[in-house]
This record gives structure tokens, C-alpha cells and sequence, in this order.
């Protein structure tokens, strides 16, 4: 009977202000949480392959501070379209002045022709970046690179006023207003919904200012019986004091134990796979893919992309995660460390590091480190470094090595001079007198650590 809950609603107004998209380099969604900006876009992406199949879409999810992860994930989605082209911008680096996007425009607009098809790249929480991160390649983007244009997702401001102004007609900013529901139009999702709201019901809703994360989870909790079908039940129908609490009371509390757990399982990553699902869980991949093919199908807060990567909506992931930080520490860090494992396994070394370093694994963060020797410790890490070299056990940092080696050489590229001359010491007091250290690599340790000290002493 209520098939069409989980259904994408656009309004009217909504596909309208969406439509406006294609005629500018640059556009902004910018709402708090819970408004719909990520299913708006999708519906656009949708729409607009539809219409125009040659157009090439790149959709990314930023799921950290790192300007190198962004640029990264930029350049593997890239190459799957034009891999030289991807593999030249991967080289030059993310353009963080005009210098550096005067250079992205010309490797572009070498590799691609004029007539090419354009490229829409969506970048989806742009909030978790620092906020003058972007602002050169936006302000940029009008005069090159020729056919790139870029859709921007927010919780929060992504531009200044000056900022603005600079791009001026080449900006369309789509906002709350545009996402929220109005009275009559909520009315028409509850009656897509098959639910029958009166007037009076709706009024009353509209406490919620017409956000649609609110008005689903009321739709979900009359559905499921907690409230009558002709108006919500102490206003809003729920006994929670905050958005969170509903979500747990409306979404989790329902679940049985077992996909409850599997849940906690995966929301220690931001997104995952059938098959990281399954590793995390330690429970098979069949039993992971029904549970995630029911989960989502009966959850819009659940979805999944073209890549096969699931993720849980920022609130729902909140939701879980405040449920995940009641469990005992050791199953908390037991999971953080298979984690560690999975990206270890998948090559991503800086995730696993940063993993093992929430369960406290240091045998495997030391692993993870060896693993990717050095290529990943850049300034973007140093904060992180500098905790790993004071907080690893010394007696395990002595087991290891090459772990201090490439510790060693992280900190003298970060310019963290003091924390580079305690692991130098380190490092050469076990190359003297470790008895059960080879002589080829006591000579290669010692040899390094002369070198590096050569480097200090030069600038």
C-alpha cells in the first residue's frame, strides 16, 4: 500500500531551479542536512544522462579534509573516460592557485577537443573541506577549462560574496528555499505516499519548515503504526527530543538485532561495498548482500551508486554511530582494526593507517606505514604523524624499523624537525645495537639516517 514512500520526490519548483544547471560553469545546493540536496542532484544526474548520454558525469563523495584525497578521487574518475588526461592532471596536482589552474586549463583543453561532450564533475559535502580550498578553480572554471563545469553540494557556505560576484552569471545557486516542501506540496507527497492528510495535518507539519527529512521519517512512523493515519500524534508524532532520536526511534528500533548489527558493522566506514559490508560484518556475502538489498530498498536514507558503493545519509550514519560508541571499547576497536585490514588488503594504506590508529593497532598502522612507504605522508598528514611517532609504544616503533625510517623521512618533509631528529636517534640506536638486525640492513639505516642528517644540515 505504500510502495512509493521510498520513491524520489522533486517538486515542481525544485525541477525547475534544477533545469537552470546546464546554462553555467558553476552551480552551489547549499541546505543543512536533511533537505534533500543529494537526491535532488541525483535526480538531475538521472534527468540529464537521459537527455544527453554523451555527457560525462563524475559524482564524488568527499569523505575527508584531504585536498589530495579530493584531487585523487577526481583523477580515478577521470580515467575512466580519458586515463592519459588523468594521469597528466594527477601529476600536476591539484590547482590550489591561479598559476596551478591556469596549467589544469591547458592539459584540458590539449586532450580535449572543442566539440568534446561536457563533463559535469559533482562534488557532494563540500562542507567538510576548508572553505577557500575551491575558490580558485570555481572562480576559475568561466574561462577554462573549455566544457568542465562543476555542481557543488553543502551543508554550509561554499562561496564568498566577492566570490559571487566574480562568478556572476556563471553561477547558479540553488538553496533551502528551493529544497523545502511547502504546505501544498507536502500534501502532494503525502498523497503520493498514499497517505490522507488534511489541511490542518499539514499546517501542523510545517513546524518542520517543510524539511523533508522530517516529513519522511513522520510519513515512516504513521506507516508503521505509531500514529493514526489522519494526523500526526503529540504534534509530531514522536516521543524524541531531536532528529537523531527520531531516526533511531523510527528507522533503527524497528530493525531485529541481527541487521541492527550489521549496521554498527559498516558505519565505521563512511561508504562500503557488498564485499566490505560482508569482510566487516564477518558474516558471508550472501547474508550481507540481503541485508543491504533489504536495507535499502525500505530505506531512502540508504543508497546505493553506480560504482556499487552503499552509504548511509549523514543523519542515519550519526544515529548508528551514537549507537556503535555504547558498545564495550574492545568491540569498538576490533572493528576499527578490520577496517585497518580491509583497506590494507585494498592497498589503500593511508585509510588503513588511519584506521588501526582508531583501534589502537599499532603492529598494523607500522605495517601500513611500511606498506606505503612514505608516499602518502605529506603535510596533509603531519598533524597525524606527529601522534603516531609520540603515542606508537617504543618497543614495538624498535621491532619496526622501517617504520621509523619512513617516519623519519615523513617528518623531515613536513618540516617537524624536532620529532625528526628524536626518531633519527631512534632509528640509529637500533641499527647499533640490535644483535639480531642484519649487517646489510644496519649498513642501509645508518647510511640513510647520514644522508637525511646531510639534508638537515644543508638548509
Amino acid at each position: 500500500m505504500y510502495e512509493r514512500l521510498n520513491d524520489i520526490y522533486i517538486t515542481d519548483r525544485l525541477e525547475a531551479r534544477l533545469a537552470e544547471i546546464d546554462g553555467h560553469a558553476v552551480a552551489t545546493v547549499v541546505a543543512p542536512m536533511g533537505y534533500g540536496k543529494t537526491t535532488a542532484i541525483r535526480w538531475w544526474q538521472a534527468q540529464t544522462a537521459q537527455a544527453h548520454p554523451e555527457a560525462v558525469i563524475l559524482r564524488q563523495s568527499i569523505l575527508s579534509d584531504s585536498v589530495g584525497d579530493l584531487w585523487r578521487g577526481f583523477c580515478r574518475l577521470l580515467a575512466r573516460h580519458d586515463a592519459p588526461l588523468a594521469e597528466r592532471m594527477r601529476e600536476a596536482g591539484f590547482p590550489h592557485d591561479l598559476q596551478g589552474c591556469g596549467l589544469m586549463a591547458d592539459l584540458w583543453e590539449e586532450a580535449r577537443p572543442p566539440d568534446s561532450p561536457p563533463v559535469w564533475w559533482i562534488l557532494d559535502d563540500v562542507h567538510l573541506l576548508a572553505q577557500e580550498a575551491l575558490a580558485p578553480l570555481t572562480t576559475f572554471l568561466p574561462e577554462g577549462p573549455e566544457g568542465l563545469h562543476m555542481i557543488l553540494l553543502s551543508c554550509d557556505r561554499i562561496l564568498t560574496w566577492p566570490e559571487q560576484m566574480r562568478l556572476g552569471r556563471h553561477l547558479c545557486q540553488i538553496r533551502m528555499g528551493d529544497l523545502a516542501l511547502t504546505e501544498p506540496e507536502m500534501l502532494q507527497y503525502a498523497e503520493r505516499c498514499g497517505l490522507s492528510l488534511d489541511e490542518g495535518d499539514a499546517a501542523q507539519m510545517m513546524i518542520s519548515e517543510g524539511w523533508i527529512s522530517v516529513i519522511y521519517l513522520s510519513f515512516r512512523y504513521r506507516i508503521q503504526g505509531g500514529g493514526p493515519t489522519g494526523g500526526p500524534q503529540r504534534g509530531w508524532g514522536f516521543d524524541a527530543p531531536n532528529i537523531f532520536a527520531l531516526i533511531d526511534q523510527v528507522m533503527l528500533e524497528p530493525l531485529d538485532d541481527r541487521a541492527r548489527d550489521f549496521l554498527l558493522s559498516c558505519s565505521v566506514a563512511e561508504e562500503f561495498t557488498l564485499e566490505q559490508a560482508a569482510f566487516l560484518w564477518g558474516e558471508g556475502e550472501e547474508d550481507a548482500g540481503a541485508l543491504l538489498t533489504s536495507l535499502s530498498e525500505n530505506n531512502a536514507f540508504i543508497t546505493v551508486n553506480e560504482e556499487g558503493f552503499y552509504r548511509c545519509h549523514h543523519m542515519l550514519l550519526q544515529s548508528v554511530r551514537m549507537r556503535f560508541r555504547k558498545r564495550p571499547q574492545e568491540e569498538q576497536r576490533s572493528l576499527y582494526e578490520r577496517l585497518g585490514d580491509w583497506h590494507l588488503q585494498q592497498g589503500e594504506h593511508l585509510k588503513a593507517m588511519h584506521a588501526y590508529r582508531r583501534a589502537e593497532a599499532w603492529e598494523g598502522l607500522l605495517k601500513a606505514i611500511v606498506s606505503d612507504v612514505g608516499n602518502s605522508l605529506d603535510g596533509e598528514q603531519r598533524d597525524a604523524m606527529l601522534d603516531w611517532c609520540q603515542h606508537c609504544p617504543e618497543e614495538l616503533l624498535r621491532a619496526h624499523p622501517e617504520a621509523i625510517l619512513v617516519l623519519t623521512l615523513g617528518c623531515f618533509t613536513v618540516g617537524a624537525i624536532p620529532e625528526m631528529l628524536h626518531m633519527n636517534e631512534l632509528l640509529l640506536d637500533v641499527a647499533q645495537n640490535d644483535p639480531d638486525l642484519p649487517k646489510e640492513e644496519r649498513d642501509d639505516y645508518l647510511g640513510e639516517s647520514q644522508v637525511l642528517l646531510s639534508f638537515l644540515q644543508f638548509n
